[in-house]
């Protein structure tokens, strides 16, 4: 072997190193050229005679975890065999020119594995950092299977045999042809299986590890091997002396142990010292330094699971430790949460303790920097002290960390702390100690336990109450101390054998801390609460376990400060030290009152709710049900501290299963309200949040989803309810509901109703704002079930039935107050505004809605991509643009996509009548570019960055918008272009190719109908068949008197030309429409005849031959719906429903009796569910009088209304004509029908 000069010289000059001599031959004859590189080191290399070149190492991917179970067994020295049997001779190796200069490295190698060498090789990922090399199952695992440090580490052997793949060895030239030339003579050809290793020796075993190739084997051996000489080499190692102190730098742990970890059978030796857990297969290993794994505790944390059972977690997994005792799992629990508050360093909590200077030493053995305490004692102790502790009896001694369980510290237990004190507290606790017979911070640990309990389990040296000795007195005594400001006083008589939940027999369950809680003092509540006065949060014989529990975790949420406080007039803003502890909120005249000025308790608390103030910001206010349903207000310094301060107090008053959540909730309104799902089902309490748009609450109903989330956006209506309905029976006023619809996969009803008036009041006012008013993004607009803001469909929908051909719409403006004004309109409740033709013009439709593009405070278009909108639109090629268009779309948010792509084909649909509106794609598009399109809000006073590209991207997205929206068949789901296909195929089958036949009738007033056959001729008898003709959907003819009728011709029209034609000069008369001679509607003057016989086009062929128009006596049926008319009356009743079923079925048996109600202009019905089944808007019902004649109604309930709604490729799928209702009495019929016309158009008005 090299000296250890030589070796050093050698390193210096390895730049100079020759190259390797080349290889020839065959595998089986070998020969090698050796160049002396130093005296006594030798480089070796074989060559294939194919390659120049070595192989890189291989990277591996390995699925593989290891548990900490599993552990690696090692190599015994002296023992190693090669793979085929022989015993290898150790040859010794030196770093050589191809070591590298940073002594590092990691990568996947083959390591052989068991004692008895017979768990083969296991590919392991390992990491040698210059210190220690560790190896894990895989580069994905981080729990190592064994740690070796470089200071055990003694040499590095490879050992590399010739065979049929390149390899090379580092040995003397003499020892390596011996060897080849004896596998030759012997005829055995070496093994390719891991033909690159080496052995890595350390103090007292060898570790076997092989790789896959040369380079990466002496590349291994070389950064190795150099590190174990650069150790030797170190200043401060004693030369000649190989000793390493035990435990390498765990010597002289603070706590050490065997133990059992996870599931495996056999016990680990684990030391821990300062911020480090380390674990050893023996103890060998642990005086070696040499640990499977470490655990550093500034990244874990330490649970309890059982008496005996620690959990360890940290970041990558969990280490259950098992102990033999309980007193032993507490001594190492404590020990673990020492040396993880000494990582984390957190002396929030400590520092105010220790305010009292007697707190700095501990109370028992009196060792400085104490920092541990006895909760209900009131006593700081160092660690070894509060380890004894914590075998007492909880309720003896609760021992807690003052660095690290902060959660539980709150401002009146420090306060507690301090005024008790160790000093105060000794003064009971070892008032009769005889002097020399305390313990010191050098006692042992017998010493301590057994001074330790004399002094608190025994009360051998306490100053005892002179009533000690009388039981009832005492107890008698703590009531009468507990509403005093002298702490130690009751101090003295709890701590002397007073029983905590002793109560008077004429005051039962009136405890001493419900005495003090009365009297507002603060320190005594604190006091009493940690002995466990407080009887709903104690598991004692007749308590609620699960109150109890509930009441442990509300007492974790803590919160303090100063807050503005008004008193009871609301005026004057005061400042007040406020805090929210044990699930209540106390103020204070200053950080230093012990008297509380008030308490809000947690059960009194109704609702919190952020309100805006003239004179502060960040006010919120908090109903409660006490002293005459007092109503709080407070005031933060900033809307952020606001939010915490109502998280905070939702947090103490919420369901225990919602308390994590709370606390990231930005919300306006929470509390309790009481909820009915349905009318026929009971009223039940629930918790609600409002959230922004969203209304949260807990429906029981609804097992599956623990909290209901309501879209406001989406509700259809809201309204309170005075009348008509049963109001809550458990609320603690009476007084009005209010009922809130929601669309979702169906119609739901939700009834609200709080306890107290006021509080209706503020959730109907909060919830109505959110369902109503339209903000200024897409995102905060009222929508639709398709999810279009309800402002975008209305004024498109308006625009499509009156102005598609109407010259220059979007193009030409209209007065602006009116389009300020009806903007306003839909801003404030968008689903109220209907638009009516005699009211607003189709201009002030299309500028109301450019406006409302115009205004958003984010454009359509978003403006983040503007400028990739911009880009697209200036690509040349047309492909890549169509693609990055489509992107760009699919990028949009949801709502953004939906309108853009409602929208669009409007406009595309708008481009189609050109000729007459004048309006074409590239028009369109220069109107509606700088609204939809935008880098920012646009000013009028600005220009746009980039119009032409704005223009650009409206062009081709309207143009190739079925593409880009991947729309297929669109004619054929749109129900106007399907009843236009039906009439054209109506026409076709027609007389002539031009018109179609409309039959109408004449009904006297003697109540006769006469059918005259003759087409087009008039007959003076007492009733007439009238034929129209409707030539090509356009115009209407009257028979022979060739008065032409348009689209736009009203019902008032026709009837004023058939009075003339037949001469009927006296009486009111009226259009009505009649289907199967059954089913009756009267038209209103102003009704439009073309879309009524467009509709039956829609219809089932059956039911379209049938159709016909009568002219009739108005007093038929009209006056009779307005005599039924009485608005007053509340529409809900159990009737019989039929709906638009299918023939098929056995109609007989197709009605059943539900709950129908109509209300805000809803019509919907329920059955004995929580849900509504179905629900109508009344705008889109088309309303009969009668039935379909394949309906039989039920016995006794004849009477009936149908209805259908106005869609007809839905009345096209139907057998049966439309929905009907049955009822008892005609009365009740008509005035049912009666509210529901009138809902749609004024029974009086232009009939």
């Amino acid at each position: 072997m090299p000296t250890e000069a030589g070796a050093h010289e050698m390193m210096n000059n390895m730049e100079n190193c020759v190259s390797p001599g080349r290889v020839s031959g065959s595998m089986d004859d070998i020969y090698v050229n050796c160049y002396e590189i130093n005296p006594g080191c030798w480089q070796v290399c074989l060559h294939d005679s194919d390659e120049d070149s070595c192989v890189n190492s291989v990277a591996y991917e390995d699925d593989d975890h290891s548990s900490v179970d599993s552990v690696d067994d090692m190599l015994s020295p002296g023992e190693v065999e090669s793979e085929h049997g022989e015993l290898m001779s150790p040859v010794e190796i030196l770093p050589t020119a191809l070591s590298p200069r940073k002594r590092e490295r990691s990568g996947y190698l083959y390591k052989q594995g068991g004692v008895q060498r017979n768990r083969g090789w296991q590919k392991r990922w390992v990491i040698f950092d210059g210190k220690t090399l560790r190896y894990f199952s895989s580069a994905k695992d981080q729990v190592s299977k064994r740690i070796v440090p470089l200071s055990c580490m003694k040499n590095v052997e490879i050992d590399v045999r010739a065979g049929q793949t390149t390899s090379a060895r580092i040995l003397s030239g003499e020892i390596f042809e011996s060897h080849i030339r004896k596998s030759l003579v012997n005829g055995k050809k070496p093994s390719n299986a891991r033909q690159y290793k080496f052995r890595l020796q350390c103090t007292n075993r060898t570790f076997l590890f092989a790789t896959d190739n040369l380079d990466d084997c002496k590349m291994w051996s070389s950064t190795l091997m150099e590190s174990i000489l650069a150790n030797d080499r170190a200043p401060d190692k004693n030369k000649g002396n190989n000793v390493v102190e035990k435990g390498g730098e765990m010597a002289n742990p603070d706590i050490e142990g065997w133990m059992k970890i996870n599931r495996n059978r056999y016990k680990f030796y684990v030391a821990l010292k300062e911020h480090r857990l380390c674990y050893y297969q023996s103890k060998d290993d642990f005086n070696m330094a040499s640990p499977l794994h470490e655990i550093q505790m500034g990244l874990s944390s330490v649970k309890e699971i059982d008496r005996t059972r620690l959990q360890l977690n940290t970041h990558y997994g969990h280490f259950s430790l098992h102990f033999e005792t309980s007193s032993e799992a507490s001594n190492w629990k404590m020990a673990i949460e020492e040396a993880i508050t000494d990582a984390l360093g957190d002396n929030t909590i400590l520092d105010q303790v220790i305010e009292n200077p007697v707190n700095k030493k501990c109370a028992d053995c009196g060792m400085e920097g104490a920092h541990w305490a006895s909760m209900n004692l009131g006593l700081v102790l160092c660690m070894h002290c509060a380890g004894i502790h914590r075998g007492f009896d909880y309720r003896l001694s609760k021992v807690r960390s003052l660095r690290m369980d902060t959660k539980v510290w709150n401002s009146s237990l420090i306060e507690m702390f301090k005024v008790i004190g160790n000093e105060n507290g000794n003064q009971f606790w070892l008032h009769n100690l005889p002097p020399g017979a305390g313990i010191t911070s050098v006692s042992t640990i017998d010493q301590r336990k057994q001074f330790i309990h004399e002094k608190y389990k025994d009360k051998k040296y306490c100053n005892l109450h002179h009533l000690a000795g009388d039981k009832q007195k005492l107890n008698e005594e703590l009531l009468a101390t507990s509403i005093t400001d002298d702490i130690l006083l009751t101090y003295q008589v709890l701590l002397s054998g007073a029983e905590v939940l002793y109560s008077s027999p004429d005051q039962p369950n009136y405890t001493a801390y419900d005495r003090a809680k009365d009297a507002h003092q603060r320190i005594q509540m604190e006091f009493l609460l940690q002995n466990g006065g407080d009887r709903t949060r104690n598991f004692v014989a007749g308590s609620n376990e699960e109150a109890a529990l509930n009441a442990r975790l509300r007492a974790e949420v803590q919160k303090q400060g100063f807050l503005m406080k008004t008193g009871s007039n609301k005026k004057d803003f005061l400042k007040r030290h406020c805090v929210l502890e044990h699930g209540h909120l106390s103020y204070y005249v200053s950080e230093a009152s012990k008297v509380e000025k008030d308490r809000i308790d947690n059960e009194s608390i109704l609702c919190v709710q952020s309100i805006p103030h003239d004179k502060q910001v960040g006010c919120f206010e908090i109903s409660t049900n006490k002293e005459n349903n007092r109503v709080y207000l407070f005031a933060a310094s900033s809307d952020e501290e606001r939010l915490g301060w109502m998280q905070s107090i939702a947090q103490v008053c919420c369901p225990v299963k919602l308390m994590d959540s709370m606390r990231t909730k930005s919300f306006s309104l929470a509390g309790y309200t009481h909820l009915k799902t349905a009318l026929n089902v009971d009223w039940q309490r629930t918790w609600f949040v409002l959230e922004g748009r969203k209304l949260l609450f807990v429906d029981e109903g609804e097992p599956e989803r623990s909290v209901d989330v309501i879209d406001l956006r989406r509700v259809t209506s809201i309204t309170k309810i005075t009348q008509g309905i049963d109001s809550c029976k458990t609320c603690l006023e009476t007084g009005f509901q209010f009922l809130m619809k929601v669309r979702q996969e169906t119609e739901r009803m939700l009834y609200f109703q709080a306890d107290l008036v006021r509080d209706t009041g503020r959730m109907f006012g909060e919830l109505e704002h959110a369902v109503k008013y339209g903000g200024d993004t897409i995102e905060d607009q009222v929508l639709t079930v398709e999810e279009i803001p309800v402002i975008v469909e209305t004024c498109v929908t308006f625009i499509a039935q009156f102005g598609m051909k109407v010259e220059g719409i979007y193009r030409k403006a209209d007065q602006e107050s009116k389009i300020n004004n009806l903007l306003q309109k839909f801003r404030e409740d968008a689903r109220s505004v209907v638009l009516r033709l005699d009211e607003v013009t189709v201009y002030m439709v299309s500028n109301t809605l450019k406006r409302f593009f115009r205004m958003l405070r984010e454009p359509v278009f978003t403006s983040d991509l503007y400028k990739r909108w911009c880009q697209t639109a200036n690509e040349t090629d047309h492909n890549t643009k169509l693609q990055w268009y489509k992107y760009l779309l699919q990028q949009l948010p949801r709502i953004n996509y939906l309108t853009i792509k409602y929208f669009v084909i409007h406009l595309y649909k708008v481009s189609l009548s050109d000729k007459e509106n004048a309006m074409t794609i590239a028009n369109l598009a220069t109107v509606t570019s700088s609204m939809m399109v935008s880098d920012s809000v646009t000013d009028p006073t600005n220009p746009p960055r980039f119009p032409h590209l704005q223009i650009q991207v409206m062009t081709d997205i309207i143009t190739y918008h079925e593409w880009l929206f991947e729309l297929d068949n669109k004619e054929e789901k749109d129900p106007d272009g399907i009843a236009r296909k039906r009439l054209e195929a109506l026409m076709k089958n027609n007389r002539t190719t031009d018109d179609i036949l409309v039959p109408i009738q004449y009904l006297s007033n003697m109540g006769k109908i006469e059918m005259v056959k003759s087409t087009l001729v008039i007959s003076k008898s007492a009733g007439i068949r009238k034929n129209i003709k409707i030539t090509r959907v356009r115009d209407i003819r009257f028979g022979v008197l060739k008065e032409k009728i348009t689209k736009d011709t009203t019902a008032d029209t026709v009837v004023r030309i058939l009075r003339q034609t037949l001469n009927l000069k006296e009486g009111s008369w009226a259009l009505h429409e009649i289907v199967k001679d059954q089913l009756e509607r009267f038209l209103p003057d102003k009704t439009k005849l073309w879309p009524q016989v467009h509709q039956w086009q829609t219809w089932v062929d059956d039911y379209t031959s049938s159709a016909r128009l009568c002219l009739c006596p108005a007093s038929q049926l009209k006056q009779k719906l307005q005599q039924a008319y009485d608005p007053r009356r509340t529409l809900v009743a159990e009737l019989y429903y039929a709906p638009a079923t299918s023939s098929k079925k056995i109609l007989q048996k197709s009605h059943s009796k539900v709950m129908v109600e109509f209300k805000q202009a809803v019509l919907s019905y329920s059955k004995n569910a929580s849900k509504v089944e179905c629900s109508w808007n009344i705008e889109n019902l088309v309303i009969y009088n009668g039935c379909d004649p394949k309906k039989k109604p039920p016995k006794e309930w004849e009477h009936c209304f149908s209805f259908y709604v106005n869609d007809g490729h839905k009345m096209a799928e139907k057998d049966l004509f439309g929905h009907t209702v049955f009822f008892t009495s005609e009365k009740e019929k008509l005035m049912w029908m009666a509210a529901l016309l009138n809902s749609q158009s004024p029974l009086g008005a232009g009939c």
